[in-house]
């Protein structure tokens, strides 16, 4: 799932429990449940060769970029105590990801970090089709615009 389905995910529980008891377990899951949903990610394509790396960093600086713009229009209007909820609820709606960074970018499955990514990869469920991973995300989006 892209960082900023994630990340908006994460920034909605904050906004709404401002309790990290809450928002930090709702962030964490809602990754693994957002992966298991068939999705296109900056990521789809690495394990079979079929995107270079360079392409797949690039793509998320691009998203990761987009998510803060996401996260500046639907949430920093609010108190600067709710926005630091909003990022480290955001932190961690895509540790999952970070962690398995380094086995990705750097072809590195630290062994401590080996049965997160193996816990994580579990869930993951991506498509190669666009239209078909983008959908959901973009109507997850747009309700969370709506919402908030």
């Amino acid at each position: 799932m892209l960082s900023i389905t994630h990340i908006a995910l994460g920034a909605t529980a904050a906004h709404y429990t401002q309790n990290p008891l809450i928002y930090i377990p709702i962030s964490l899951m809602g990754h693994y449940i957002g992966d298991a949903l068939l999705h296109w990610d900056c990521g789809t394509g690495l394990e079979n060769g079929s995107k270079s790396k360079r392409a797949a960093i690039l793509q998320e600086l691009f998203e990761l970029s987009l998510s803060a713009v996401f996260l500046s229009i639907v949430f920093f209007n609010q108190s600067d105590k709710q926005t630091i909820h909003i990022l480290i609820a955001s932190f961690f709606s895509i540790l999952p990801d970070l962690i398995e960074a380094p086995k990705n970018f750097l072809g590195k499955d630290l062994p401590l970090l080996k049965p997160l990514n193996t816990f994580h990869a579990k869930f993951h469920n991506s498509t190669p089709n666009m239209i078909i991973g983008f959908t959901p995300q973009l109507i997850f989006l747009f309700l969370v615009y709506l919402l908030v």
